[in-house]
C-alpha cells in the first residue's frame, strides 16, 4: 500500500478573501509618483501575528501582509485596529523561522466591509532575509 501524502490545511475563508483583496489592490495600477515611503519595499505576502495590550488585556490579530521594508510592513486585517497601538509583530522568515519585532501601528484606513488597510512600523529596523538592507527587485 502506498503512503498517503500529507494534506495541507485548506485556507480558511478569511485568508482566501484577504489574498483576493491584496491581488486586486496590487493589480490596480502603478505606484503613484507621490509614494509616501522613503525606502524601497518588496512584495511580501504572508500572515503575521500582531500582539498588543489594551486596557490590561492581551490582544492578538492576524495581519495579511502586502509589502515590507526594513522599517515596517504594509498589511490588511479583518476587524478594528487602533492606530498608535504598540506591541509586537511576528513575521515568517526563511527556513520556517519567525522573527518577532517591537512595533506600532502608524496608519489604518477602512477600505471594505470589516477590513482595514494599514502600516506597522518596527521600533528598530529589521531584515528578514540577510545582513544587507532590503532593496526592491
Amino acid at each position: 500500500m502506498e503512503p498517503i501524502p500529507p494534506m495541507l490545511p485548506a485556507p480558511d475563508r478569511l485568508e482566501r478573501r484577504a489574498h483576493a483583496m491584496i491581488a486586486t489592490m496590487t493589480e490596480s495600477g502603478p505606484v503613484p509618483n507621490a509614494d509616501r515611503r522613503e525606502t524601497d519595499r518588496v512584495r511580501f505576502l504572508a500572515q503575521a501575528q500582531l500582539r498588543w495590550t489594551d486596557e490590561g488585556n492581551q490582544q492578538q490579530t492576524t495581519l495579511f501582509t502586502r509589502d515590507l521594508t526594513h522599517a515596517g510592513v504594509g498589511f490588511i486585517a479583518h476587524g478594528e485596529l487602533s492606530p498608535a497601538a504598540k506591541g509586537s509583530v511576528e513575521l515568517p522568515a526563511p527556513c520556517g523561522k519567525t522573527v518577532e519585532a517591537e512595533a506600532q501601528i502608524v496608519r489604518t484606513k477602512s477600505f471594505a466591509n470589516g477590513w482595514q488597510e494599514g502600516y506597522v512600523q518596527f521600533v528598530s529596523p529589521i531584515d528578514l532575509f540577510s545582513d544587507q538592507p532590503i532593496k526592491a527587485a
